[in-house]
């Protein structure tokens, strides 16, 4: 039987580094031979029996749930042992009980609810005795949930009780939510988040507590209510979820503004940390396409709830900036792995030159500003400084002082100077001048000389990648014109009456240019006939484009393609398609005479005749317009000559 060492901390400082090393080498080999080269019935046997490997894996998940660092291989074989677990739908043994399923949920949890969640699934399948103490585990937690206390004092060793328990209530219902008990959670919840309001803000624990119970209560509406809105679309469960999200609001009596995660109530909080009013906004569209007003109508009330918030910034800020800043210092060291930038070079480099080692490409692109271009041209010409040349171009491991300095940094600011003034009698700066230069007040860094600052390409290559891209985002759909020309008036536009005089009156006026005919009105008859004879002429497909019928009709219409099959389409919807059809009945052919003129002469004449009348109509309009007083005093002295008669006296006719 397989007989693992015992796992220690990384950061345990009794072990030297390069013991720590083949520990680790040996851990890694000997979890690799029992998940790789074990059958299946030896690995079963020794999750059941192998009492080294359950001392090795619980050590393991103490030394992730307590913070301390554990190699990210060592943690990686560690989570594939419960894996092929539950693959094998493994049952008891010492090594999946209650207590270690536990501490493997909380431990990857956070990183890989999914699948944890599977792991959870298959293995609460396989044995129903795990499913009850699983339910057993969430009765006890919400029972400690329940009997807190309200207290304004700050108790740290109270809030890491706490802590530890709603972590771990985080992780159960995460891992097994179908399993939780629903509604017992959100009861309680609700019951023991108005206990842990502090006037003032005491530290990062009391927000990881409010945060993990916000993350419970995230995770229990998403299983009861958004999952089935989000897929069955059932209008009882927006219902249902409509009634007690509003409850939960009115019961948090938010009349004055709050603190989150302070002093704010858990819906509040609910709404800072996940976004509530975001998802139902997101739910809404997605899946409603934005016409359900009850949704609609709790993603308002969200944000009026987070609108009562007042904290410009939570612990959450804070985290993040200190896990941020903790990462740049690791990215800084020596030992860190390069960024992703720095190996997408580096392969650029190795594809070229196959034979170079990563941390000797690594050492020219320090040595020329990380251009690539650069440290190709010089591999390419051989000549590279003294520095680079005489290290081994298989480097597997890069100096200290490589990477700390280059020539730039070892030499003197004084002998980067570039100036025609350097050395003469009143340089102070001069060899035969002594001056502290201690006490000089150097300025900014130096970026580099003249010609390295004009051999710079990084900007020019930037700015050409994102003006590409811009371009590519421009066209990359096809273009759609359907719309083009749609402030075009057809037919001719402006009149030539009588009144022009008086439009000439009105300074800077200008006489409208008539329009362009419509190709659609000119050769009605031709598009209608083709339309009854080939209505596949007009079909929206490259076949047809580049037929002969096609580029005939373009040629007699003068019409694109975009044009005839956006008439057909329009004459299809057309209200009057019948009566236009109708129309043409009596012309069978297209060179039938119409009183000894062509059909196309016929409907051009017609056109006109038409055009005439409407200018007719015009011109009366704008003569009545023109002369509406005079007629309207006509009018009134008529009809008082008529009163007039009817009272007996004559007037002037």
């Amino acid at each position: 039987m397989l007989t693992l060492i015992p796992f220690v901390p990384a950061n345990n400082d009794t072990i030297p580094a390069d013991l720590y090393q083949v520990a680790r080498d040996a851990w890694c080999s000997q979890l690799t031979t029992l998940l790789d080269n074990t059958s299946d019935d030896d690995f079963l046997h020794a999750i059941q029996e192998n009492s080294s490997l359950h001392d090795f894996v619980s050590a393991v998940l103490n030394a992730q749930m307590d913070g301390h660092s554990v190699d990210r291989e060592v943690s990686k074989r560690v989570f594939f042992i419960f894996y092929r677990a539950s693959q094998l739908k493994a049952k008891g043994g010492a090594l999946l009980t209650i207590d270690r399923l536990s501490s493997f949920a909380v431990s990857y949890q956070e990183a890989n609810p999914e699948q944890v969640r599977t792991i959870f699934a298959a293995l609460l399948k396989a044995d129903p005795r795990l499913e009850d103490a699983v339910r057993s585990s969430f009765t006890a937690l919400l029972g400690c949930l329940t009997t807190l206390q309200s207290s304004d004092d700050i108790n740290p060793d109270h809030d890491q009780r706490v802590y530890v328990v709603v972590r771990l209530l985080e992780a159960l219902t995460s891992a097994c939510i179908d399993t939780a008990p629903h509604e017992g959670i959100i009861d309680a919840l609700f019951q023991c988040y108005p206990t842990l309001k502090r006037k003032n803000d005491s530290g990062p624990t009391l927000y990881l507590i409010k945060r993990a119970l916000v993350n419970i209560l995230n995770y229990v509406v998403d299983c009861l209510y958004l999952d089935p809105i989000r897929y069955a679309k059932d209008s009882n469960v927006i219902d249902e979820f409509s009634k007690r999200l509003l409850g939960w609001i009115e019961k948090s009596q938010l009349d004055t503004t709050y603190h989150a995660f302070i002093d704010g109530p858990l819906v509040m909080d609910w709404q800072i940390e996940c976004s509530v009013s975001n998802t139902l906004g997101d739910i809404n569209k997605e899946y409603f396409n934005g016409d359900e007003d009850r949704i609609e109508f709790l993603q308002l009330s969200m944000e009026q709830v987070r609108d009562m918030n007042t904290a410009s910034e939570t612990w959450k800020d804070k985290l993040q900036r200190q896990r941020q800043r903790k990462l740049q210092s690791t990215a800084s060291s020596i030992s860190a792995e390069p960024s992703l930038e720095e190996v997408a070079k580096i392969s650029q480099i190795q594809d070229l030159f196959p034979d170079l080692g990563q941390e000797f490409v690594k050492a020219c692109l320090l040595e020329y500003n990380g251009d690539v271009e650069t440290v190709i041209m010089q591999l390419l010409e051989d000549n590279l400084p003294p520095k680079l040349a005489e290290m081994g171009r298989s480097l597997a491991d890069l100096p200290r002082e490589t990477v700390d300095q280059s020539d730039s940094a070892k030499k003197s600011i004084l002998e980067g100077r570039r100036n025609i003034f350097d050395n003469d009698e009143f340089d102070l700066l001069s060899d035969n001048v002594k001056v502290d230069l201690s006490k000089m007040h150097i300025g900014k860094k130096s970026r580099g000389t003249t010609e390295s600052l004009l051999n710079d390409k990084s900007f020019i290559q930037e700015e050409k990648a994102n003006v590409i891209q811009r371009v590519y985002d421009m066209y990359d759909d096809e273009y759609d014109d359907t719309y083009d020309g749609i402030n075009e008036a057809p037919g001719t536009v402006g009149m030539d009456d009588e009144d022009d005089s008086a439009v000439d009156k009105v300074k800077g006026s200008k006489k409208k240019q008539p329009a362009a005919e419509d190709p659609g009105v000119v050769f009605e008859s031709t598009l209608i006939h083709t339309y009854v004879d080939n209505r596949d002429v007009f079909n929206r497909s490259s076949a047809v484009r580049r037929s002969k019928a096609r580029a005939e009709l373009r040629r007699i219409t003068g019409m694109s393609d975009e044009q005839l099959e956006g008439w057909a389409i329009m004459l299809d919807r057309s209200p009057r398609r019948q009566r236009i059809l109708d129309k043409y009945m009596l012309f069978d052919g297209q060179q039938e005479k119409v009183d000894g003129k062509s059909l196309k002469e016929a409907q051009h004449k017609q056109l006109q005749e038409k055009r005439a009348a409407g200018q007719d109509e015009t011109k009366q309009r704008a003569y009545k317009d023109k002369n509406k007083a005079r007629f309207g005093n006509h009018n009134r002295k008529r009809g008082h000559d008529k009163k007039m008669q009817k009272a007996g006296v004559m007037g002037n006719s």
